[in-house]
């Protein structure tokens, strides 16, 4: 019998992800191998905001994969602007996301990396928060690969 679903522990969200350049990852099997950790792009996503979906799609060319994360992460100083500018510049990138459980997954691969798009907003009232609404989406012909460890130190 093959049983789907009901795990201890399901929590929802993201967490944290990372989202690197297409030349510095690599993958085998359900493992990634980063050349060069200076050039990775860590982000903290705010509680309660991000989450990834994955749809799978098929017309007459075959099925793919619609990858896409999303989240807000909160702050608004230098350093993190001229990182989100480096990125829009970029433009795709293979992300690897923590989820609430721990759980490490990768959308995106380096032959077909996802887009990333990054909106500034000030927050309408005082308890809001300033920073980044941020987005990586895209087409790609497999479905999110679950990593067997963590690939960053």
């Amino acid at each position: 019998m093959k049983k789907i679903g009901k795990e201890l522990e399901n929590m929802g969200g993201a967490v944290r992800l990372w989202a690197v350049d297409k030349w510095n990852i690599s993958l085998l099997g359900s493992a990634a191998m980063i050349t060069n950790e200076d050039d990775v792009y860590c982000m903290d996503i705010t509680q309660d905001t991000s989450g990834a979906v994955v749809n799978q799609k098929t017309d007459f060319a075959g099925t793919t994969f619609v990858h896409e994360i999303s989240g807000f992460i909160a702050g608004y100083n230098q350093d993190s602007e001229s990182y989100i500018n480096q990125m829009i510049r970029t433009k795709k990138f293979v992300v690897i996301y923590m989820d609430s459980n721990g759980t490490l997954v990768m959308l995106g691969t380096p032959d077909i990396p996802i887009r990333f798009s990054a909106d500034f907003e000030t927050g309408e009232t005082n308890a809001s928060k300033r920073g980044f609404k941020i987005k990586f989406s895209g087409n790609v012909h497999y479905p999110p690969v679950r990593l067997s460890e963590n690939p960053f130190s």
